[in-house]
């Protein structure tokens, strides 16, 4: 009796062990964020500067928008980050408070407006 005991608390164990270990490997500490950046037409806008910061670290990345006006960072890390998007003729446009979660891929859909650089239109 005592042996069967034992052996149920080893095989409840490691059963217990496999399923943590494999609910933390489907845990993710990267993720995505794409999108893209249009007119107020609709128009596509190829060449448009996208800066993304971790808020919490202050380090950024930047691409460009290709022929689609399309962009992506395909390997960030979780957090909370501001995403920037300027071109020339346009305001500059900035998403603040942009949640990044595992797992979790995220897409930002822009529209510039036609102005100056100096003029800057913020989305919270």
């Amino acid at each position: 009796m005592r042996q069967t005991l034992v052996r149920m608390a080893v095989y409840l164990s490691c059963l217990c062990l496999t399923a943590s270990s494999a609910f933390a490997q489907g845990a993710s500490s990267t993720t995505s964020l794409s999108g893209t950046v249009k007119d107020a037409d609709g128009g596509a806008l190829p060449g448009a500067t996208v800066v993304v910061t971790n808020v919490a670290t202050g380090v950024s990345q930047t691409t460009v928008t290709n022929s689609q006006g399309s962009y992506s960072f395909p390997s960030m890390n979780v957090g909370t980050y501001s995403v920037t998007i300027e071109m020339q003729g346009f305001k500059k446009m900035t998403h603040t408070d942009v949640r990044l979660l595992g797992n979790q891929p995220a897409t930002i859909a822009t529209t510039l407006q036609l102005g100056g650089l100096t003029e800057e239109v913020t989305v919270s």
